[in-house]
């Protein structure tokens, strides 16, 4: 697939013109305008109680920014019908990846429903290991050297290894049970059966979620110290899930304003990253996010406008992802995403003032994984694998475009004692567009585990801005992505943010 790749000087262009387009400025002359940067000499700090000073920070709109890919994590099998055993019937467990023996009353038997005194019986690979389909040197596709594991209730089992041969494809073939000597035909059957899982991945590794400079930021460097809290309904991680997020962070000018450093500290109550695919996961555990440290400079500005630029970075400081795959009592892992990837994210920011309460806000950002994420697996955790790396995941370079809109409905003058200072509606657009594939990695015989489509996401940002004495702002607001399918990120999200400026401005 071919994807177009704009320059960021046209981006640029396009940003600063569709803020000129709103606020009344002709954006031929005036963008262009913007992009001639001025002298350092002729730069200074934004002054204080100007309307520059007093714009608030965006709300915001992305979790994670991958939308849902799909995964099989265990191989495809055919499932035999009719093969009589005792008058039992064998069929595939696609849950637990085993063939199992139906009782006579068609009810499956597995050890959590088993009751004293019936028998539960079922076939693996030698040594537990997961099911693996083959073809011998006769030509016939089947599942060959299975065990045979029989209990009578819960306690105990009995293992018997041999050639006991599942078989799959055309015509009726005859199977020969090492514990009884007997004999029976099995007749095959082309439903095929797999175990499915929906997963994110990349560019953020991980349940905590993803942070863009848009996400509370303000294109204007200050002083001050946040804390943002999040909500995602309806998330696809490894389960579709509901997750909690609590960013705390400061940023802190320098040299006179003109530039600042910002750190944000993610953490979030959100689904286990140790992901049982067949049992329990805890779905709220308390998670530590990958941290993020920005660095944003002003690059040109006049009495109502500012453009400024900087690079945020993504550190590997969120746990590993694990897949889990319990075989009765004993839960092993099976596949892992190791947390490796450094995202360098670049960012274009730009803001403007026009008469009559007006403002508009907004950010270009593009986000690169430096080094991808190392995967993992065990093709036989039941048996005598081991983890081995099967591949590495690279993230898509993504695009993020933020554009806010907000009007003051209150403006308190500089000189004001009231409490409440300024009252702000906002409203944002935030197009999310992959500029690559993402890779994904092949591992049998699990499966494989990632997302090559590409990726675009429009989602759309409402919100309330409260000023507070002229140094504290709370914001609410509410997200909902305008299209969905697999590219849907979360179902609904609600913000609220509180940041307090403090220092000279």
């Amino acid at each position: 697939m071919f994807y177009a790749r704009p320059t960021i000087r046209t981006h640029l262009y396009c940003l600063i013109s569709s803020i000129g387009l709103a606020v009344g400025f002709s954006p031929t002359a005036n963008s262009q305008d913007l992009l001639e940067f001025a002298d350092s000499s002729s730069l200074s700090a934004i002054v204080t109680g100007s309307p520059l000073d007093r714009l608030p920070n965006l709300l915001g709109d992305l979790f994670q920014s991958t939308g849902q890919a799909t995964s099989t994590f265990r191989p495809e099998a055919m499932a035999p019908a009719s093969a009589l055993l005792g008058g039992n019937t064998v069929v595939l467990d696609a849950v637990n990846n085993r063939f199992v023996y139906i009782n006579g009353s068609d009810e499956m038997l597995v050890p959590f429903n088993t009751v004293p005194g019936t028998e539960f019986v079922f076939f693996r690979a030698v040594g537990g290991g997961l099911l693996t389909q083959t073809t011998n040197a006769d030509g016939v596709t089947g599942y060959f050297g299975l065990e045979r594991v029989s209990s009578v209730g819960l306690p105990g089992a009995e293992i018997v290894t041999g050639s006991i041969d599942i078989l799959t494809g055309t015509g009726t073939r005859t199977i020969t049970d090492p514990v009884s000597g007997s004999t029976f035909s099995a007749t095959p059957e082309s439903p095929t059966l797999s175990v499915i899982s929906n997963t994110t991945t990349g560019p953020s590794l991980g349940n905590v979620g993803l942070m863009k400079i848009s996400a509370g930021g303000s294109p204007i460097p200050r002083d001050r110290v946040f804390f943002n809290y999040n909500y995602f309904d309806s998330v696809p991680l490894a389960r579709t899930s509901s997750v909690n997020q609590f960013i705390p962070g400061f940023e802190k000018t320098f040299p006179g304003g003109l530039m600042s450093v910002e750190a944000r500290f993610p953490i979030a109550a959100t689904l286990d990253p140790d992901f049982n695919v067949n049992g329990t996961t805890k779905s709220s555990t308390g998670q530590f996010g990958d941290i993020s440290v920005a660095l944003k400079g002003v690059l040109s500005q006049g009495d109502n406008w500012l453009l400024s630029g900087g690079l945020q970075l993504l550190l590997p400081t969120a746990s590993d992802l694990s897949y889990l795959i319990t075989d009765g009592t004993t839960t092993r892992e099976f596949l892992r995403v190791e947390n490796k990837a450094v995202h360098v994210m670049p960012f274009l920011g730009a803001s403007v003032v026009a008469d009559g309460g007006l403002f508009m806000q907004g950010f270009l950002q593009i986000d690169v994984d430096a080094n991808g994420m190392p995967v993992l697996a065990n093709s036989s955790p039941f048996g005598t694998g081991t983890m081995t790396q099967v591949g590495r995941l690279n993230g898509a370079t993504m695009m993020y475009l933020d554009m806010s809109v907000g009007y003051w409905l209150i403006q308190e003058p500089a000189d004001s004692t009231s409490p409440l200072t300024a009252v702000m509606p906002l409203f944002e657009l935030h197009l999310n567009r992959s500029l690559s594939s993402s890779d994904s990695a092949s591992f049998s015989p699990l499966g494989s585990f990632g997302r090559e489509t590409d990726f675009q996401l429009l989602n759309t940002t409402f919100g309330m801005v409260f000023e507070f004495h002229h140094d504290t702002t709370v914001s609410a607001g509410y997200s909902t992505p305008l299209q969905g399918g697999n590219d849907g990120d979360f179902g609904g999200e609600f913000r609220l943010q509180v940041n307090h400026r403090f220092g000279a401005r």
